[in-house]
């Protein structure tokens, strides 16, 4: 009674506050996989160097690829922007001066800039 329970009323929480949507659950599972994964990564560190040092190396060998062809995407597309511009001016200017009009070729310009990358 002094905390202003009754005894006779039970505590009870209200229907809302028991329900958890599939998105909270969701949301905790990825939350305690990434603090089990923390945990075992500092002991792994602390107990087995080597095998940390070899675990870290697979994990980076498996991000590389994937961030490289990212920037890679980016900059190409970028990069084949910027020429279509450019192209886009130069064909204006032909135009103007009664030239022919050279057609722009993305795949040509990719073939180009993979050769030159090598």
């Amino acid at each position: 009674k002094e905390l202003g329970v009754h005894e006779e009323e039970p505590l009870s929480i209200s229907a809302a506050a028991a329900k958890v949507s599939e998105a909270q659950l969701q949301k905790l599972q990825q939350h305690l996989e990434r603090r089990v994964d923390n945990i075992r990564t500092y002991v792994v560190k602390h107990a087995e160097p080597d095998l940390f040092l070899q675990e870290t190396l697979e994990r980076k060998d498996k991000e590389l690829p994937e961030r490289a062809n990212k920037m890679l995407s980016v900059n190409l597309t970028k990069r084949i922007e910027q020429l279509q511009e450019k192209t886009l001016a130069l064909s204006k200017d032909q135009q103007n001066t009664g030239q022919a009009v050279v057609p722009f070729d993305a795949m040509k310009i990719l073939q180009e800039s993979l050769e030159k990358s090598q």
